[in-house]
């Protein structure tokens, strides 16, 4: 049988990871979640069994990203596993009413450079490099002017409009050109707030009695990650970012999580010079991908790659 892309049970999707049982609730998780449906589990199979899988997660903005790539390392076609991989997830983000699907390669997971090149003749164009980091977290108090704060309150989102609106991100920049300073704020709070096991705080930095800087924290079961650090434009350079870096390393410490992480886009080397200063480190580098879906985009997903429920 040649290799062909098929939906899968949960229980079928979870068998081609390193820990089938840890995988397979985490799988269900999200199901219930609403962030997965059940016919966005796709696997690719051939005459030996299921060679590669993908699944298509809708985030809190609406977004789809293709994650939770497994391919068998010994499997001589893995550049076709991922192209019917991405073909497959692209058509069901496509008809799902999706303009478009996003995916990332990071380098240190198994063969990049062919996931690249997979996703480049796809007709998936890159869209962003960042940097993954790691810390150990580090006891300690809330540094003074540290609070925690109300993801939903207005001055939350306002000092994430502002942060936003003059970030050397380009995520921000985009979803601001697109939505505006506050739309995008609020947008990307909600996913934010979406994300993770609901367990990590949000921090803020007050200065009088205003707020002038915010620390989004994604609370993971292997990890507490600093989702997003935002500081007002007129506060920078004045330790803000520093001090809610180092409380949420002691947050973590107390809630008994064993690493911190953080993303930070490849231009952005203040935020990334403020948390190195913290004792983070770069654990790999990551390529943000981004597919224009429609019978009119460049490399438009096939209606139909996926051939059986089993």
């Amino acid at each position: 049988m040649p290799l062909h892309a098929t939906t899968a049970s949960p229980e079928r999707f979870a068998r081609l990871d390193r820990d089938p049982d840890e995988d397979l609730a985490r799988v269900r998780r999200v199901i219930a979640a609403g962030r997965v449906a059940p016919d966005d589990l796709v696997v690719v199979a051939d005459d030996s069994g299921d060679v590669g899988r993908a699944f298509l997660m809708t985030l809190e903005d609406g977004t789809r990203v293709a994650q939770a790539f497994r391919l068998v390392d010994t499997h001589p076609e893995s550049i076709e596993v991922v192209r019917l991989l991405l073909d497959a997830v692209a058509a069901r983000a496509a008809a799902g009413g999706a303009d478009r699907v996003h995916a990332v390669v990071t380098d240190d997971e198994p063969a990049p450079a062919a996931r690249r090149a997979a996703l480049a003749a796809a007709g998936w164009l890159p869209d962003g490099d960042r940097l993954e980091l790691s810390a150990l977290p580090a006891p300690g108090d809330l540094p003074p002017g540290v609070v925690e704060v109300d993801p939903t309150d207005n001055a939350v989102l306002d000092v994430l409009a502002a942060a936003m609106a003059d970030s050397l991100d380009d995520y921000d920049r985009d979803q601001v050109a697109e939505l505006g300073p506050a739309a995008a704020a609020r947008a990307y709070r909600d996913m934010l707030v979406s994300s993770g096991n609901g367990t990590a705080p949000w921090l803020g930095h007050v200065a009088g009695s205003d707020l002038k800087g915010v620390a989004a924290l994604e609370g993971f079961d292997t990890d507490w990650c600093l989702g997003y650090l935002g500081v007002v434009p007129p506060a920078r350079r004045r330790g803000v970012g520093a001090a809610l870096t180092a409380a949420m390393l002691s947050q973590t410490a107390r809630a008994e999580v064993p690493l911190a992480t953080a993303s930070v886009a490849v231009g952005n080397t203040p935020v990334r010079a403020t948390l190195e200063r913290r004792g983070f480190t770069v654990r790999t580098r990551r390529t943000d991908f981004v597919r224009h879906l429609g019978p009119s985009a460049p490399g438009a997903a096939p209606t139909a790659p996926v051939t059986e429920r089993s």
